[in-house]
């Protein structure tokens, strides 16, 4: 995994950034769609793709699926970064 890490992630993260989220970080494969994260649900990690893409939505008013935007390798999710900012304070 750290090989993909440094490849993806090598120009954003430091060396001990990237170090750390290999020992520490779990590596998954989530089958095609299937939730990775659902709307209210308490986050307590980032995902940071290695391969592949993740569609973010969340539902509208009327209880419809509403896209929000796509990220795939070497993104990660800004709505999950701003609550994981907001759950950690």
């Amino acid at each position: 995994m750290i090989e993909d890490l440094k490849k993806n992630y090598g120009s954003l993260f430091e060396p001990a950034l990237i170090d750390e989220i290999n020992k520490v970080g779990l590596l998954l494969e989530v089958p095609e769609g299937e939730d990775l994260i659902r709307p209210g649900q308490y986050i307590k990690s980032m995902p940071l793709l290695l391969s592949g893409s993740i569609k973010i939505m969340r539902p509208d008013s009327e209880g419809d699926e509403l896209l929000l935007y796509h990220i795939e390798k070497g993104d990660t999710c800004a709505m999950t970064m701003t609550c994981c900012l907001v759950n950690g304070q």
